[in-house]
């Protein structure tokens, strides 16, 4: 008689949890499972430390925001794929400070009725490896800060009206303009006309959106930034690019007529 013995793996148990008032610590609870933590803006704090050490789940903190205004950044994030804001305010546009937050896929959502719900979002200091996208009913002029020194960023515009501050040192970003229309890029805004040095933002692309709209870049002297426009239509458009440096690349979509240019 032959017995096969066949091993099962205990199934994983994901982390289902919300965040308190206080400073919440949660590492050594997270699974390999699909975690899932809540919050709101009042349990969202600058004492809150998630760390995941698994990269092969798809873990979710989703913060509730039923009066807008602003997030307080965290002590650490890292290892949560997926942070998602949810605004639900009528009034009051969202203000997320993203700071800390490392290697996640941020969402801000406007989820209020569309009739009367804000239109813009402003996301400050995203980091090193952290991809944003402005999502539900954010068509408006929004702003976007890219933190000092982070690399491998991406920011998603959605169908926002774009504009991005980026801090010293900014490398290998990309913008991803959608379906957007205006879009302003000001690369080492806090030194503007006037970076050197290792402030110098480098390697930096940009797509912009397929909207019609004025495009401005504010180079300020950095290196390897590659720009191509998504606008195939026919009104005229008008693209603006300073203190460019020899390697700095323009391709430009739409093919300008007499009566509607595509000025440079």
């Amino acid at each position: 008689t032959t017995t096969t013995t066949t091993e099962t793996t205990p199934a994983v148990t994901a982390l289902s949890s919300a965040l308190t008032a206080s400073a919440d610590v949660i590492t050594s609870t997270f699974t390999s499972a699909n975690d899932s933590v809540t919050a709101t803006t009042a349990t969202l704090g600058a004492g809150d430390v998630l760390v995941d050490g698994s990269s092969t789940d798809s873990d979710t903190l989703t913060v509730t925001m039923t009066a807008g205004g602003a997030s307080t950044a965290p002590a650490t994030i890292t290892g949560i794929e997926n942070v998602i804001f949810n605004n639900s305010s009528l009034s009051t546009a969202p203000t997320i400070n993203a700071a800390n937050i490392i290697g996640s896929s941020i969402t801000v959502n406007n989820t209020g009725n569309a009739l009367v719900a804000p239109t813009t979002s402003i996301v400050n200091d995203i980091g090193t490896n952290t991809t944003l996208t402005l999502g539900t009913n954010i068509t408006g002029a929004s702003t976007i800060g890219v933190g000092n020194s982070a690399s491998g960023a991406t920011i998603n515009a959605g169908g926002s009206e774009l504009t991005v501050n980026m801090g010293t040192a900014v490398s290998g970003l990309t913008i991803n303009g959608g379906t957007s229309t205006t879009m302003n890029v000001n690369m080492d805004s806090g030194n503007a006309g006037a970076s050197a040095g290792a402030n110098i933002n480098s390697n930096t692309t940009i797509t912009t959106g397929t909207g019609v709209g004025a495009i401005t870049v504010a180079n300020n002297s950095a290196t390897g930034t590659n720009i191509t426009t998504g606008y195939t239509g026919t009104t005229a458009q008008t693209i603006t690019i300073t203190d460019a440096a020899a390697d700095t690349s323009l391709t430009v979509a739409r093919t300008g007529t007499t009566a509607a240019p595509t000025t440079v």
